[in-house]
């Protein structure tokens, strides 16, 4: 009688970006990435606040660089306290990395998009 795959085993699962195995650990990873979610977010909000109102109408701060940034510092503000100074160079420099707001992109994009050249096949 052939093995049922095990749900951690498969390769494109979404289980396979956790640290571990264990429920405690997988619970652990999301309480971490929602905190991180939520203190960036409170970054954005605090960045975009600064901005000068003609500039926050067309822009508004990248979340992917910020998110990013917080990777390498946030270990170690957890550790120690933050000088409020820091942030507030944190903050500067978040509302020097803008991206232009894009109302009218539409979330919804075709999953299977057709390619226009026809794939080489090769023998």
């Amino acid at each position: 009688m052939p093995k049922k795959p095990s749900k951690f085993s498969n390769t494109g699962s979404t289980w396979n970006k956790f640290t571990g195995e264990l429920p405690e650990s997988i619970r652990q990873d999301v309480h971490a990435k929602i905190f991180t979610a939520n203190l960036a977010e409170a970054l954005v909000r605090e960045a975009y606040d600064t901005l000068p109102d003609d500039k926050a109408a067309r822009y508004y701060p990248n979340v992917t660089y910020i998110l990013n940034s917080l990777k390498t510092r946030l270990f170690s503000w957890l550790i120690q306290r933050v000088p409020h100074d820091q942030v507030l160079e944190l903050i500067a420099l978040y509302v020097k990395t803008l991206e232009r707001k894009r109302p009218d992109r539409k979330a919804l994009r075709p999953k299977n998009r057709v390619s226009p050249k026809p794939r080489r096949q090769y023998r």
